[in-house]
């Protein structure tokens, strides 16, 4: 569990830095809507969680049900992430990239519980 784990943070990582990138770029650079911004950084990147998850993490195949699971629980994330960030914003003056970087802790907690719950290694 604890390997699981430790791989999922450094997959977790890259993704993240690639999701705080893309914040930056559609929040402060292309002053887009935070809930778009935020969609748009969180989906992007979830393709590259998906392989590197898959052959590093949780030694899954890249089934259609794998897939179809493992999108379903970034998705399901995402709109955690979503409230999240609607509800920082009604509470926080704060800016849109900070307040985005504050829904990760809760997110990256549901994914990975939900990744090690419903993934399997030997579906096909």
């Amino acid at each position: 569990m604890l390997k699981k784990l430790a791989g999922f943070s450094i997959v977790g990582v890259i993704s993240t830095l690639f999701t705080a990138a893309l914040l930056l770029l559609f929040n402060n650079v292309l002053h887009w809507h935070e809930q778009v911004s935020y969609a748009l950084s969180y989906m992007i990147p979830l393709f590259l969680s998906f392989l590197l998850n898959s052959i590093f993490v949780f030694n899954s195949h890249k089934s259609v049900r794998n897939i179809v699971v493992y999108f379903s629980i970034y998705l399901s994330s995402m709109f955690t992430g979503m409230v999240l960030l609607a509800i920082y914003k009604n509470f926080f003056t704060w800016d849109e990239t900070i307040l985005s970087y504050m829904t990760i802790p809760v997110t990256m907690a549901q994914n990975f519980t939900l990744s090690h719950l419903l993934l399997k290694k030997n579906a096909r």
